[in-house]
């Protein structure tokens, strides 16, 4: 029960006990009153005996409304008269009020007889219910008014800013805007909706700040991009000229000394161009930028890949490889294969490169199964140097290596395991493990879990080198002498014909004037760039010609920028320097197959 009902019920109780009470003391007080006045008033007629007298006197007290009955006894005879009520005898009560008559009231006489008169209290209860009745109804318009009051008061004080605030609250999360509440006030509520407004106003100000901070971050990170792409092309055109004139020379007449001294060049040339491309995927890494391939691969020949990639070198240092292969009847997983063979060709490549003698063990096992995938741990083991324990926390930070004279003697920046690190991290893994004796040699391992994969229907082996399918008629449109000298010494070595145009705008009037098969198409170009070429090409009125296939040339092999050359219709690329194998497989699709996809 509300406590406001309980204290109006107090309130009513206890103003009719306290009416009670008077109109009790009010009817004691007019009892013996009349019992006075009647025993001086009826003095006379008991003196005489006068009945009559006696009735008439009683008649007239019994027309008050309080006077039950009323009886009037001579001392010696008994009753004289009687009016109303019988009056119960030897029973005493307070509505029972006795008088004593005497014969002369004024000196205190003899005692002649006795009046004795019976009140009720039915008049009392009346007005005493009367009073209830309207001490309630009173009670009931004074809790009406007070509860109009109180509400108007409440919803004034307390309703009204607590919806404006909440209103305010909704507001802002469905609106996801930040506007001031207008209240003023200078109670409780009006401190805390000033107190909200001020806390809009500083996340206003910190997400604007926020948002600005994100534009400059956005803005440097693009600056970084294009930056990186400016520099991958800078480094990767001179080098395209280097390692591309090596290829060319090994297929001329040299004689031992000569071959080693190319060997030698094209080596340089390929360490170079892993340093370009470990910063470009540190770069990619750190900005989180890295995209996955995600495809049906033969995780066997990933792991054989990676061990003739480093059998060469192990061989000179009379190391020997091992592979170990525990996958039961698994061979194809889903998952970005060329990651994977990246990340151990780098932990095994630097275990080779730590170890003078013994071995280096590739080894892959299923840790658990299931119907759809498989947890599989990749490791590599080596019977090298070994690793301190106080420096194996640094060993997966950039630029970082044990000490600075292992790098003096050893070489490389520190990247490659920052590299696998971020790669192992961004295809789902928890890390790369390391454990390590110093004298003994050192383990790398960490667990992926790929689900399983059929065996793609266009699995096939590779071809043998010198079968390169039809003959092609290839368009080199590229700016740099050197880069084309590279493309059409390669492609000539491959069994096609090549034409060379110097810039976009010659390879555009070149394919207006001839017949072509393919265009590789250089990106930075004077007059008109790669990307406008392709757009003028994809635009001519022979469909014929517009449709030809176009791969890009290019240095810049960052995941935007091969996005952007997918929509402005090119169909893969080929990244400089330019390797034989990576131009024969860009090649291979169109040199196997006659018929011309379509690409517009």
């Amino acid at each position: 029960m509300p406590p406001f009902v309980l204290a109006a019920l107090f309130m009513a109780g206890l103003f009719s006990f306290l009416t009670y009470t008077d109109l009790d003391d009010e009817l004691e007080n007019k009892q013996k009153t009349l019992a006075d006045i009647y025993a001086t008033a009826l003095s006379d007629a008991v003196w005489n005996l006068d009945q009559s007298g006696a009735e008439a006197i009683l008649a007239a007290l019994s027309l008050d409304p309080d006077v039950a009955g009323a009886v009037v006894k001579e001392q010696f005879s008994g009753i004289l008269a009687t009016v109303g009520s019988d009056i119960p005898k030897d029973v005493e009560s307070p509505l029972l009020v006795r008088r004593a008559i005497r014969s002369d009231v004024d000196v205190g006489g003899e005692t002649i007889g006795e009046v004795a008169i019976l009140f009720h209290k039915e008049r009392l209860e009346v007005l005493l219910q009367d009073s209830v009745v309207q001490i309630f109804v009173l009670l009931a318009l004074l809790m009406l008014v007070l509860s109009v009051s109180v509400t108007g008061a409440i919803r004034r004080f307390v309703s009204d800013p607590l919806e404006t605030l909440l209103r305010g609250i909704q507001k802002t999360e469905e609106k996801h805007s930040r506007e001031p509440i207008g209240w003023e006030s200078d109670d409780e509520f009006g401190i805390v909706i000033d107190a909200y407004n001020g806390m809009i106003q500083r996340l206003s100000d910190e997400e604007a700040a926020l948002i600005q901070a994100k534009n400059a971050a956005e803005k440097a990170n693009k600056a970084k991009s294009s930056f990186l792409a400016t520099m991958s092309h800078e480094l990767r055109t001179p080098l395209n000229g280097i390692t591309g004139m090596a290829q060319l020379m090994e297929d001329t007449g040299l004689d031992d000394r000569q071959r080693n001294y190319l060997h030698s060049l094209r080596s340089s040339g390929e360490v170079l161009l892993s340093l370009v491309n470990d910063i470009l995927d540190f770069s990619k890494i750190e900005a989180g930028a890295l995209e996955m391939d995600h495809h049906a691969f033969s995780l066997q020949n990933a792991v054989k890949t990676v061990e003739e990639l480093i059998r060469p070198q192990a061989r000179g240092k009379g190391i020997k490889t091992n592979v170990e292969l525990d996958l039961g009847s698994e061979n194809y997983f889903w998952g970005d294969g060329s990651k994977i063979t990246q990340v151990l060709t780098n932990l095994a490549g630097n275990a080779v490169k730590f170890t003078d003698e013994g071995e280096v063990t590739l080894s892959v096992s299923v840790l658990e199964k299931s119907p759809d995938d498989a947890l599989l741990r990749f490791s590599v083991k080596d019977t090298g140097i070994g690793i301190p324990k106080a420096q194996v926390e640094h060993l997966f930070s950039a630029f970082t290596q044990v000490d600075t004279s292992i790098s003096r003697r050893f070489g490389g920046t520190g990247l490659g395991l920052a590299i696998s690190s971020g790669l192992v991290e961004t295809m789902g893994g928890d890390r790369i493990h390391v454990e390590s004796e110093v004298g003994f040699g050192t383990t790398f391992y960490f667990d992926l879990r790929l689900p399983k994969a059929e065996m793609p229907a266009h699995a096939c082996a590779p071809s043998a080198p010198g079968q390169v399918g039809r003959e092609l008629s290839i368009l080199v449109v590229e700016d740099n002498k050197i880069n084309r000298t590279v493309a059409k010494g390669l492609l000539e070595k491959m069994g096609h014909v090549v034409s060379l145009a110097n810039d976009g705008q010659e390879g555009v009037e070149a394919m207006i004037e001839e017949d072509f098969d393919l265009i590789l198409m250089d990106i930075h170009m004077p007059r008109l760039n790669g990307l406008e070429a392709t757009k003028k090409i994809r635009n001519l009125s022979d469909k014929h010609k517009a449709n030809i296939p176009i791969l890009a040339l290019t240095a810049d092999v960052m995941q935007d920028s091969i996005e952007e050359y997918s929509r402005h219709g090119m169909q893969g690329y080929v990244a400089k320097p330019v390797r034989r194998e990576a131009l024969y497989e860009a090649l291979a699709p169109y040199a196997m197959n006659s018929e011309m996809g379509s690409y517009i």
